[in-house]
């Protein structure tokens, strides 16, 4: 059950309850022909000039930040289709004495988060106009706050919808993250396009879209028990450098402007890191360790595979067959890994499949060995998925690795 209970607010004239702190209803949700209120005490949702006078005021003299109650006037039935929870508590709330009402409706007060509660009702009423693009920041924000809330409020039929969603764009397969990568990197071009066209001065018609990034889906997934969107997002975030971090709106000090500007050299790919625990900076940077010995370990021995095992063509200008493979191995791929190691956020799964498609046209080896380096490479890279939790210290989801697990294979012999 939910701890929400009355509150006491004035009807009549709009009058600020001394329980409240800079009450203001919410534009969106006035509803002339509502027949309750929700109120929810927290960081602003809107603003307002008033709002934001006022906070201003009562930053000053409390020293510390202001909170603003956001009126929510919307209709009981909306609300008892998606959960009877709030039902039971506006009964409850009406049988308790005196009533509580704002301009004669019974007032419900929330403890959840604002945005939360703003996310779930406009699921409710909006939902046929909401973003529900993948990929973007507004849509997770949607999704989540109804993950977060749906336990205390049993929303059973919106929250295996947004769990659904959210376990797509952060998955356990990797030919599915391969697929989300492909339309990321077309976001990530099309921002570049119109940060282009900003900085040359020209005005573009559309905006830059705002990638959802991986500090928040580690939350999520901790907070609310979802471990399977861990590895992924913790792998996201490992091989984007600090440089990538969000800058808080309204900085405008030197460090600010470069990191806002180091913010789009990655087409909008980002991370909000204050949002991590010192648990989750730990499983950052052990899993990052663990990647680099990974690579270095790939760099000394993948070229021991059984599957290179000399040339078994006829061509005699094959460098597998004139050179050997651990010659062709240090000269052709030993470099390029290296230059990997130098990245600060090490993209390995892109690396490996650029490696691939290299060596799978290299001339200088037959036909067979190119198609047996690219098994390697392609192996290799099932392989890295696969450790992906391990790497991370985290315990690995049901069904993680899909069908490119292959237990009887490896890239060493």
């Amino acid at each position: 059950m939910t701890s929400a209970t009355a509150v006491l607010v004035p009807s009549g004239p709009f009058t600020v309850d001394p329980n409240l702190h800079n009450t203001v209803v919410h534009p969106d949700f006035d509803f002339a022909d509502s027949n309750v209120v929700l109120a929810v005490t927290g960081g602003p949702v809107i603003q307002t000039p008033e709002v934001e006078r006022d906070l201003n005021d009562e930053m000053e003299r409390l020293s510390k930040p202001a909170m603003v109650t956001t009126l929510f006037k919307v209709h009981l039935f909306q609300l008892s289709r998606h959960s009877d929870v709030l039902l039971n508590t506006l009964h409850v709330s009406v049988a308790s004495f005196p009533i509580s009402t704002v301009e004669g409706l019974p007032v419900i007060q929330l403890d959840d988060d604002p945005f939360d509660i703003l996310n779930l009702l406009n699921f409710i009423y909006n939902s046929d106009i909401l973003p529900t693009l993948p990929f973007r920041q507004d849509t997770f924000n949607i999704r989540s706050s109804i993950l977060r809330l749906a336990p205390k409020y049993n929303l059973k039929r919106l929250s295996p919808i947004a769990k659904r969603r959210i376990l797509e764009e952060w998955p356990t397969d990797i030919k599915w993250w391969d697929r989300n990568e492909k339309q990321l990197n077309v976001l990530c071009e099309w921002n570049a396009l119109v940060r282009q066209a900003d900085e040359v001065g020209q005005h573009h018609e559309e905006e830059e879209v705002d990638i959802v990034e991986p500090c928040a889906v580690i939350r999520l997934g901790a907070a609310c028990g979802i471990p399977d969107v861990l590895p992924s997002a913790f792998y996201d975030l490992s091989r984007l450098s600090t440089i990538y971090d969000r800058v808080p709106r309204g900085q405008n000090d030197s460090s600010g402007y470069q990191r806002s500007q180091s913010y789009w050299l990655d087409g909008g790919r980002s991370a909000n890191r204050e949002l991590l625990t010192s648990d989750d900076f730990w499983k950052l940077y052990v899993g990052k360790a663990e990647i680099r010995r990974w690579v270095e370990e790939f760099m000394n021995s993948g070229w021991k595979s059984e599957r290179l095992s000399g040339c078994p063509g006829a061509d005699l200008g094959c460098a597998a067959k004139s050179d050997g493979w651990k010659a062709y191995w240090s000269r052709e791929v030993e470099p390029c890994i290296v230059d990997l190691l130098q990245e600060d956020g090490m993209d390995v799964l892109d690396w490996l499949q650029r490696a691939h498609y290299y060596v799978g046209e290299d001339e200088q080896l037959c036909g067979d060995c190119r198609g047996r380096i690219g098994e390697v490479m392609e192996l290799a890279r099932a392989k890295f998925w696969k450790a992906l939790p391990e790497f991370f210290q985290l315990k690995t989801p049901r069904f993680w690795g899909g069908e490119w697990t292959d237990e009887s294979e490896n890239y060493e012999t």
